[in-house]
């Protein structure tokens, strides 16, 4: 595998996990790692980049989810092909300089990007807008009513299958009506 130019930075906002995975999907995006190209063991470029293999393992994982990767038992990990993917780089450079004529780092913006949620609406009513931060604000409260008055659900907690996002008017109020359901009382 040729040199991908994995550099950490550990005193920047982005998680280590978060920067190994866009180092790979550069290389691959870019031709360095064409598809076939088999990656180092895992523990081996761990240890080459300075990183726990665990933090590399789940940034493979990640990679391997979005199909760019592929673990094949007992032969190694393989790159899976290039996605057919638009050229970013005109839309990183006019970020990269705005965030910079605006006195941010451009590494501040990354971490802002990351952690915004990609199913997040681009805009949203005014009217709903302000129903969303009262339902939150209710249960905000609910929840810590139920937490002083009420015994803790048996089992698991319930876990949206696509991870974090942000919740929609309609589920906010399911939420608010399941903590209400719950208050001693009710």
């Amino acid at each position: 595998m040729e040199d991908v130019g994995i550099r950490i930075d550990r005193r920047g906002d982005v998680p280590v996990g978060v920067q190994l995975a866009w180092a790979l999907r550069g290389a691959i995006e870019s031709g360095v790692l064409g598809a076939g190209d088999r990656l180092p063991p895992l523990r081996e470029l761990a240890t080459e980049v300075g990183v726990n293999a665990n933090t590399l393992r789940a940034a493979y994982a990640k990679l391997e989810a979005e199909g760019l990767i592929e673990t094949r038992h007992g032969s190694g990990t393989f790159v899976a092909g290039a996605p057919a993917r638009r050229d970013l780089s005109p839309l990183v450079g006019a970020a990269s300089r705005a965030a910079r004529d605006a006195g941010v780092d451009p590494r501040e913006l990354a971490a802002a990007l990351y952690v915004s949620s990609p199913e997040e609406p681009e805009t949203e009513p005014d009217g709903d807008a302000h129903r969303r931060r009262a339902l939150r604000e209710q249960i905000a409260l609910l929840e810590r009513l139920v937490s002083e008055l009420a015994p803790a659900p048996a089992g698991e907690p319930e876990r949206h299958p696509r991870g974090p996002r942000i919740l929609t008017t309609d589920e906010l109020e399911a939420v608010r009506a399941q903590l209400i359901a719950r208050l001693p009382g009710s």
